[in-house]
């Protein structure tokens, strides 16, 4: 339910008082959520359940001389989305209405047994699909985490405030609902002029911010799901290891997120001696194997992992491995600049900028 229902986990957050929360409307009638997206200003507006990753979108209602046509683009936006959750029939609300926040995102993953946690790094997922932050957001096209278990644009006191969102969300969960939470919790965050900021729930693993994540642990991942099943999460030991960062790719064929049928079916080859010379990993994700030969499904095909001393290192030699990766029929895509150092950049700058408002807010008591 918490990562099904966005109404669902907005309610938890403003019923517990769990911070990092935003002001928010959950919507069954679509007339009134037309009427009330009239006037609501800058929103996020989103199907009420999860989609299949469809159907979220932005409004900046800053102009004036454009609402009217704003407007009309968040009526046919409700309209949209309202529809890809009719389909299920599953939860109450259809629409989800939230009040619109910029900043910088980054994923936490915590695994539990219901009392404890491990706070696993936090990791900057890429949803857009081309550089620069631009086109379709989809199942996330890179991410990056270091040096060691931090984020350059990340202060370990935000860290702790997310993680801390995290363990109080799990606490008003169980009372909630009246069971034990076993498993993984993850938070897509934004550190906004809020400070860390909940964007959604997600009751598993990300993908790929798990791979980032787990070349992080000094310990047997196997060992800690098992130590959280039976309930003695808290006698594991594990450490994050510490000195080196991680840059993960993934690489689509043209077409990928939306034109699946057009994305599918086309061929891809991989120098693989080459990729592991440079130290790269390789995990297949919507390919399968045809007589030797790879041929993609319409989704991310493969992910690239690499581990390196800096952000720099390492960016060159996945840009090499990723070279390695072909297809003699069609066109594959993948984002050269994460990783890169003028992105990194632009974060911080980011980060920066958001971080002088919420302190300042919080100093005067004004950082509800």
């Amino acid at each position: 339910m918490i990562e099904q229902s966005k109404a669902f986990a907005r309610n938890l957050m403003w019923k517990y008082r769990i911070p990092g929360r935003i002001a928010f409307r959950a919507f069954r009638d679509i007339n009134e959520a037309l009427q009330y997206v009239s006037s609501a200003g800058s929103v996020a507006i989103k199907p009420a359940r999860q989609s299949g990753g469809k159907g979220v979108r932005v409004f900046w209602d800053r102009q004036a001389y454009l609402r009217d046509s704003l407007n009309k683009a968040k009526a046919t936006q409700v309209i949209a989305a309202s529809s890809d959750v009719k389909a299920y029939g599953d939860i109450d609300d259809l629409i989800v209405i939230e009040e619109a926040v910029s900043g910088v995102e980054y994923t936490i993953q915590v695994i539990t047994d219901g009392k404890s946690i491990i706070a696993l790094p936090p990791i900057q997922d890429h949803p857009h699909v081309f550089d620069h932050d631009i086109g379709p957001e989809c199942g996330g096209m890179g991410t990056i985490v270091g040096p060691g278990p931090t984020l350059p644009f990340l202060t370990q006191e935000e860290y702790g405030e997310s993680i801390e969102i995290m363990r109080r969300t799990l606490d008003a969960l169980q009372r909630e609902i009246g069971l034990r939470y076993t498993g993984v919790l993850s938070g897509q965050f934004m550190l906004t002029t809020y400070g860390p900021t909940l964007i959604e729930y997600y009751s598993r693993f990300g993908d790929p911010e798990v791979l980032n994540a787990l070349a992080m642990l000094n310990g047997d991942l196997l060992e800690i799901i098992e130590a959280a099943v039976n309930g003695r999460l808290s006698s594991v030991k594990y450490s994050f290891r510490e000195g080196v960062v991680a840059i993960s790719k993934a690489v689509v064929p043209l077409g990928y997120p939306h034109s699946r049928e057009l994305a599918r079916g086309r061929t891809i080859t991989m120098d693989m001696d080459k990729i592991r010379k440079l130290g790269c990993e390789v995990y297949f994700g919507s390919v399968v194997e045809e007589g030797g030969l790879y041929k993609t499904l319409g989704s991310r095909a493969v992910e690239v992992l690499v581990v390196g001393r800096t952000y720099e290192e390492a960016y060159e030699r996945i840009e090499n491995c990723v070279d390695s990766i072909k297809s003699p029929d069609w066109q594959l895509i993948h984002r050269r600049d994460i990783g890169g150092r003028e992105l990194i950049e632009k974060r911080i700058r980011d980060a920066e900028r958001v971080r002088a408002v919420y302190r300042w807010r919080r100093e005067r008591g004004l950082a509800g």
